[in-house]
C-alpha cells in the first residue's frame, strides 16, 4: 500500500486548521465593524430575530405587540453601517401602548363605515348625517396614539337655505377648508395625487348655491390608471420657472413673452390634469409700439416707390 505524501499531509493539516478558526475569521477582530448587535427589546412587545449576537448588514428585524396592546411607529428597524465605521440599527423603536378611544356619538348621525364594539389605534370610522342635515368637519377620523379620535368628531347641522357644508371628497381636499360657507363662496376641490376626476382634470371650482347644494356638482376622485403628461409650448414665450421636458397634475410654471411682446393672460399657471392649465393657457402678441413701429416701415418702404414712379411720370 502506497503511503501518502508529504504535501498530500500538510494540505489536509491546513484545511483542517482552517476550518477550527473559520468561526473566529468570520467576524471582524472587534466583532461589530460589519455586523450589528443584538437588536433592542421594546416593552410589551417582541421582535423575530433567531437570538444570535451578530446579524449581518441588510437584516430586518420585525417588532410585534402583545394582547391588547397597539404598535406606534415603525414596524421593523434594519441593519445599516454608521458611516464606515460599524453597523448599527436604523429607524426609530416603535411603542407598545394600550390605546382606546370614546364611542363616537354624532348627534343626527350615521356611521357608514368602521363600525365596532371598541375601537384602538389606527380604527377609522366614516359618517354622514341624516336627511335634513348636513355635515360639519371631516367624514373620516381615526383612532389616534393618544387614545383619541382624529380630526375631532365631526357634527350634523340641520340644512339651512344659506348655508352648505364643506363638499364630501374622498381622495380629495377642499381649499379653504371650513365647517360651513355661506351662499355665493367659492372654493377649489382637489383630488389627491393619482387620482383625477373622469374628465381627467384634478381640481374644479364649485359655488354653495345653499340647501347644502354645490354647483357645479362636486365629481368623484378616480385612481389614475395610466399616466397624464403635457408636452408645454407657448409661441413667443418661454419658460422662466418650472421649466420642464413634460408636466403631470400639480406642476407650476411661470411664463414670461419675447422681447417686443405682450402677456395675455396670467403668468403663473399650474397643470391640473386632462390637458387643461389653471388659469388657463396665456398667450404672447405683438406690443402695440411694435406694431405702429412695423406699420411706419411698411408706409415708408412703399411710399418711396411710389414716389418715384410719380416723379418719373410728371417729369415726362
Amino acid at each position: 500500500m502506497q503511503r501518502p505524501s508529504w504535501g498530500l499531509l500538510r494540505a489536509l493539516w491546513l484545511t483542517g486548521i482552517s476550518i477550527l478558526l473559520l468561526p473566529q475569521w468570520s467576524l471582524p477582530q472587534d466583532g461589530v465593524r460589519f455586523f450589528c448587535r443584538t437588536p433592542p427589546n421594546i416593552s410589551n412587545g417582541s421582535h423575530n430575530g433567531t437570538g444570535a449576537s451578530f446579524y449581518a448588514l441588510g437584516t430586518v428585524i420585525t417588532y410585534t405587540c402583545h394582547d391588547n396592546f397597539s404598535l406606534i411607529g415603525a414596524h421593523s428597524i434594519s441593519c445599516g453601517m454608521d458611516g464606515d465605521t460599524k453597523g448599527v440599527w436604523k429607524g426609530k423603536l416603535p411603542k407598545c401602548k394600550v390605546v382606546k378611544c370614546k364611542d363616537p356619538v354624532v348627534e343626527h348621525g350615521l356611521i357608514l363605515s368602521g363600525f365596532g364594539h371598541s375601537y384602538t389605534y389606527g380604527n377609522t370610522i366614516r359618517f354622514e348625517c341624516k336627511t335634513g342635515y348636513f355635515l360639519m368637519g371631516n367624514y373620516l377620523i381615526k383612532c389616534g396614539a393618544n387614545s383619541s379620535w382624529y380630526p375631532a368628531l365631526p357634527s350634523c347641522k340641520e340644512i339651512d337655505p344659506g348655508l352648505c357644508g364643506a363638499p364630501l371628497i374622498p381622495s380629495g381636499t377642499v381649499r379653504p377648508l371650513r365647517h360651513q360657507y355661506k351662499i355665493g363662496t367659492s372654493v377649489v376641490v382637489a383630488c389627491n395625487k393619482q387620482y383625477s376626476f373622469p374628465d381627467e382634470t384634478m381640481e374644479m371650482n364649485v359655488a354653495c348655491q345653499g340647501y347644502n347644494s354645490w354647483y357645479p356638482p362636486v365629481q368623484a376622485c378616480f385612481f389614475r390608471t395610466s399616466p397624464d403628461i403635457y408636452y408645454l409650448s407657448i409661441r413667443n414665450a418661454r419658460i422662466i420657472r418650472g421649466k420642464k421636458t413634460s408636466y403631470e397634475p400639480g406642476d407650476t410654471v411661470t411664463i414670461r413673452c419675447s422681447a417686443g411682446y405682450t402677456l395675455a393672460g396670467p403668468s403663473e399657471i399650474r397643470y391640473i390634469g386632462g390637458k387643461q392649465w389653471s388659469p388657463k393657457l396665456p398667450s404672447c402678441y405683438l406690443s402695440f409700439v411694435f406694431v405702429l413701429l412695423i406699420a411706419a416701415c411698411l408706409l415708408i418702404f412703399l411710399w418711396l416707390p411710389a414716389q418715384s414712379v410719380y416723379t418719373a411720370l410728371c417729369s415726362g
